[in-house]
C-alpha cells in the first residue's frame, strides 16, 4: 500500500510492488487453470481466456502452450514470493481422491 510522507507524497515500497505482482500473477493462473481444465474435462473445442490483460480464444491444440505458460508464470510467482518473503511455512494437504 502507497504511504503518505510529511510531504504529501506518495511512496511505494518494493515490497508493495511485489505483492500488488503476486496477486496480479495468481489472477492470470487462474485463468489459465480454468481455460485448461474447461479444454481437458469439459465438453468445450474452445475456450475464451481472460487474464485481465488481454484476452484470446484458445482450443484444445493450444493445451501444451497453456501448460508451459502456466508451468512459467508459477516459478515466477514462487520467485516473487521469495523476495517478498512469503516462504511456504506451513503445511500442504492433498486430498487422497
Amino acid at each position: 500500500m502507497p504511504k503518505l510522507t510529511s510531504t504529501y507524497i506518495f511512496e511505494s515500497s518494493e515490497s508493495d510492488y511485489n505483492l500488488s505482482e503476486i496477486d496480479n500473477l495468481k489472477i492470470i493462473i487462474h485463468a489459465y487453470d480454468l481455460a485448461i481444465q474447461a479444454l481437458i474435462v469439459g465438453k468445450h473445442s474452445s475456450y475464451q481466456l481472460d487474464t485481465g490483460q488481454s484476452s484470446q480464444r484458445v482450443t484444445r491444440l493450444d493445451l501444451s502452450m497453456l501448460i508451459d505458460t502456466r508451468k512459467k508464470l508459477i516459478t515466477e510467482l514462487e520467485s516473487r514470493q521469495s523476495a517478498a518473503g512469503i516462504g511456504r511455512n506451513g503445511v500442504v494437504v492433498m486430498p487422497c481422491f
